[in-house]
């Protein structure tokens, strides 16, 4: 294998745990924005009783 073939390869890996990483974080981010309206939705409940 050549080293551009090996630069490319290392590209794309390097590209992939990118995308992992950011679909893994849009992920918790996800997570958390349900959190923080299942907290809202507890709020209003709380401050209407």
């Amino acid at each position: 294998m050549t080293s551009k073939q090996e630069s490319m390869n290392n590209d794309r890996m390097n590209n992939l745990k990118l995308k992992e990483d950011l679909v893994s974080k849009e992920t918790s981010l996800f997570q958390a924005q349900s959190t923080i309206n299942e907290l809202q939705t507890c709020l209003e409940q709380t401050r209407e009783e």
